[in-house]
This record gives structure tokens, C-alpha cells and sequence, in this order.
């Protein structure tokens, strides 16, 4: 084929083991590889007018994985020179060869110049490139091809262990290993909790970590994270880490593709793999507005420091039902409606709110706690963390997931002091809060019996029990949320107080 003669995808397909010049969309694209030689492989499937269902793989090698094609957006468009038409068990696919082929990619459809944003050695532009570019966009405009939707979960929609795509912004990149990397992802939503699988006596000689890389991120990098809202970390395949630490940016939002979901000590991360993809989104994109609208609406109500999953109120293990108040979820209502008490509650207008349910997302009851700490505002345990005053009290809704000693015969010294550790989680962090001498005796609600303290701790680390109250075996815990006050020491030390276990 002449060097500048190009053709549509259609035709091209016929023309096994010759060399074509080809213009097309990108449908999909794969992270490079590397390949059992020292060269570096990715894939491509390429669309056009003439071929836009399945559009036509492209197999692309290169000596420097820098040297592929580092596309920024399904729809962009490719410019192949010199390509190899191939042919394996009936199916058609296009190589580039690393000697004599070339590529340039361009924007898509939204495109408004005719400069490639990357191109590779070899490549020349000719005359008739723009005409066709501007074919491909205006085509792409208006076909259905533009029209595909994704489905991209926020994280308070994790339910699984399973692939799925992301939009989160990137607030943080750190070495993990020697070869392995980790990338902190954040969109404002709080991940489900877990079931804990781990023993309680697992916990003296293994302990459930606080976090799963190696070591504890520093204050002044924390101050840096939302303080509302799960930071996920992703681990970056040894595969493919070169190619996606080139285009990851901190501080921006960006899309994530296929990311596998796993849980490990009952903590949610993400792992990209080289089945894995990442896009760039511009700042007006609708994801961005969307999930920056939820989070901004969320930060507007009281209650926005409290877990998604504790409505509508944490467990009464820490708490008595008093009050009542009506939380409606939607911005223009949010604190209409505060602290109605059971009488008030009888005589309130529901035939009015019917009225207005086209403008309500949702309805909560729920008890005010018995905390003694009524008057400190709700924090995340992040807010804790990032906290620069040496002693503060806070109030908070966390999951107790485990306690040292585990056995409530050891709870006290030989003095009969209470000294125990217990691990706290919220969405946004763990942390060990200790209750201690006083503060525990308070907690624990004096010196009760040990059975009548063990069903209290089972109930608080949710230990799951027979009928007849025996732990069963083998069970996953799913301790409850509950509500409990603490005070911050010295180095990051923190006291649980003015909380009392009412089981």
C-alpha cells in the first residue's frame, strides 16, 4: 500500500499481511505489559464509519513502555501509519511494529485543533490528516457510539469483592515496597463496613492493623486528606506501576477502570492490575459535579460527621432513646425539623410533609445519646488524627472491632484498675482508644459480674451468639456503631470518657 493512501477500517480487513494506513477511534485500550522478551505490549480496538460495531484490535509493541501510545480517553482518535494486517483463526487484527510503524493520537470529538498530544518516532503529518480527523469528530458527534454509558460506583456503593469502575480524586502517592506503589482515592462517600473474621485472642500476638501500608502517613500528610468520606487505598500492580504513575496527578479527579475490590482485615482496598485503565476528566465533567454537589450538600448538615451507615442512629449500647429528631436529607429542608420530643411527635403536621415528599430523599428517627458530651460537635476519627490541639474531646460514631485484653477477667490490673485497648473505626480511619482506671470504670459501668460484662463486650465487638448466649465458633463479627466521647494526649494517645456500656 502507498504510503499515503488511508482507509476505512472496512477496508483494510482484506488486506492480510500488507502494510495499511489507518485513521480511527479508540473504543478501547489496554495498560502496557511487558512481554516474556524486554519489549512492552499493549492493545487497542479501533472504530470507524465504515466498521463501528467491534471496531478492529490493534496490537502495539515497543521497546520503552514511554514509547506506547498513553491514550487519555476512549473516543480520542489514532492516526496509524504502515500498520501490519494480520489474520489468527479468522479474526483480523492490525500489528505495529516497533521498526518501521507510527502512530499520533488527537483529541475526539470535542477536539478543537488538529495537534496530536502525543506522537511517536517516525511520525509525519500529511495534508489530508485534518480532513479526515474532522470527518471521524463530526461522526462521533452524532452517532450513538459517543452515547455509552458507564457506570461508575461511588464507594458507600461497594458491596463485594469484584471489579468495578471509579471516579475519585487523587490525593496521594507513596513507595510501599521496593517495587510496589499505592495511590489514595477519595470521592466524598463513606465505604461500607466489614465483617471481622479475626478471633478476639488472635488479637494479642496479631493485631488488626490501623491502616494496610507499612507505615502510618505523618500528620502534616493527613491534614492534607477530606476529613469526611473514605480514603481508599489502591495498590499498583508491579505490571503495569511505570505506566500509571505517569499519569496519575495529585489533587485531580480522574476515572478509574476495572479496579479489583478485595478486603483484608476488614479494611476495603483497591488493586489496578494491567487489566486496569485510567482517564484524566476535565473539571467540568458531571461526575465531578456530582459528587462534589453530594459532598458540599452533606458538609451542610449537622450530622454530616456521622458514618452513611449509622442511620438512623447507632446502637443503644452506649445510648437511651430520649429525644427525637426528623432529618430530612435534602438540602433546602435539612434542620427544619430539629429535636421533637414523643409528645411533639404525636401532634406533628405529617399530612403537610406528604405533602412536600416530592422535595424529601428520606426520613430519620432516631435517639439522642447518653454521652455526657451532648455539647461537643460529632468528628471522624480522621478529624481526630489531624488534630493539632494536644488535648481535645470529641464525640464520635465508630465500630469497636477489637479490644486488648480480650478476656474481660483481664480487664482489670491486680488493683483493680481497668486498663484495655480497644481498636475504633469509623469510614475515614482506626485508631486505639484506651479506657482507663476512672474513665473506665464509667465505661463499664462500675464492676459487674464476668458473665454480665462478657455479654456487654460481645454486644460491642459483635460477637455473634447462640440462643442460649454461647459464642458460636467460627462466626464473623459485625460489631454495631455506637456513639462514644474521647480525649486526645500527648502523643496520639487518646481516652475514651463520660461514655458509659449499657448493653
Amino acid at each position: 500500500m502507498g504510503d499515503y493512501k488511508f482507509l476505512k477500517i472496512e477496508d483494510a480487513i482484506p488486506c492480510i499481511n500488507q502494510k495499511v494506513n489507518l485513521i480511527g477511534i479508540i473504543l478501547d485500550f489496554s495498560l502496557p505489559q511487558q512481554t516474556k522478551g524486554t519489549d512492552y505490549f499493549c492493545k487497542l480496538k479501533v472504530i470507524d464509519d465504515s466498521h463501528p460495531k467491534c471496531g478492529i484490535p490493534v496490537h502495539l509493541f515497543a521497546q520503552d513502555i514511554y514509547a506506547l501510545p498513553h491514550v487519555a480517553s476512549v473516543g480520542d482518535i489514532i492516526h496509524l501509519s504502515r500498520v501490519m494486517m494480520k489474520s489468527h483463526e479468522g479474526d483480523v487484527y492490525a500489528i505495529f511494529n516497533k521498526k518501521f510503524s507510527s502512530f499520533a493520537l488527537y483529541e475526539g470529538k470535542d477536539g478543537e485543533n488538529f495537534h496530536p498530544y502525543q506522537v511517536s518516532l517516525r511520525f509525519y503529518a500529511r495534508e489530508q490528516d485534518e480532513k479526515i480527523i474532522a470527518s471521524l469528530r463530526k461522526w462521533l458527534a452524532t452517532s450513538k457510539i459517543s452515547d455509552v454509558t458507564i457506570n461508575f460506583l461511588l464507594l458507600s456503593d461497594i458491596n463485594e469483592v469484584d471489579r468495578i469502575n471509579l471516579a475519585c480524586k487523587v490525593l496521594h502517592i507513596c513507595k510501599t515496597a521496593k517495587d510496589e506503589w499505592m495511590v489514595f482515592l477519595w470521592d466524598g462517600t463513606d465505604a461500607p463496613p466489614t465483617c471481622i473474621y479475626k478471633k478476639l485472642e488472635d488479637e494479642m500476638h496479631n493485631q488488626l492493623p490501623l491502616h494496610l501500608e507499612p507505615l502510618p502517613s505523618s500528620r502534616d500528610m493527613l491534614c492534607t486528606f477530606p476529613t469526611v468520606g473514605t480514603t481508599l487505598r489502591v495498590i499498583i500492580n508491579q505490571d503495569c506501576s511505570k505506566y500509571i504513575l505517569q499519569l496519575l496527578q495529585i489533587g485531580q479527579w480522574m476515572k478509574f477502570f476495572h479496579v479489583l475490590f478485595k478486603v483484608r482485615e476488614g479494611l476495603w482496598y483497591g488493586v489496578l492490575t494491567p487489566s486496569s485503565k485510567i482517564q484524566d476528566m476535565p473539571n467540568d465533567d458531571m461526575l465531578i459535579l456530582e459528587r462534589q454537589s453530594n459532598y458540599d450538600q452533606r458538609l451542610s448538615c449537622k450530622l454530616e460527621r456521622m458514618p452513611y451507615w449509622s442511620f438512623p442512629w447507632p446502637s443503644r449500647i452506649t445510648g437511651s432513646m430520649l429525644l427525637v429528631t426528623i432529618i430530612c436529607l435534602k438540602l433546602s429542608f435539612i434542620g427544619i425539623f430539629d429535636s421533637i420530643s414523643w409528645t411533639q411527635l404525636s401532634h406533628f403536621p405529617w399530612n403537610q410533609l406528604t405533602m412536600m415528599s416530592d422535595d424529601i430523599l428520606l426520613i430519620f428517627v432516631y435517639p439522642s445519646s447518653e454521652v455526657n458530651c451532648d455539647d461537643v460537635p460529632f468528628a471522624t476519627l480522621m478529624d481526630i488524627l489531624t488534630c493539632r490541639k494536644v488535648r481535645k474531646k470529641f464525640r464520635c460514631v465508630v465500630r469497636v472491632v477489637a479490644s486488648i485484653p480480650w478476656r474481660v477477667e483481664d480487664f482489670c490490673s491486680p488493683r483493680g484498675t481497668y486498663r484495655v485497648r480497644f481498636t475504633l473505626e469509623d469510614p475515614t480511619a482506626r485508631i486505639h482508644a484506651f479506657a482507663y482506671a476512672e474513665d473506665g470504670e464509667k465505661f463499664f459501668d462500675g464492676y459487674s459480674s464476668t458473665d454480665a460484662l462478657t455479654r456487654k463486650l460481645n454486644k460491642l465487638l459483635g460477637v455473634a451468639v447462640s440462643s442460649n448466649g454461647k459464642e458460636i465458633k467460627g462466626a464473623a463479627r459485625n460489631p454495631p456503631w455506637v456513639q462514644c466521647c474521647l480525649k486526645s494526649h500527648y502523643l496520639k494517645c487518646y481516652k475514651i470518657c463520660d461514655t458509659k456500656l449499657v448493653g
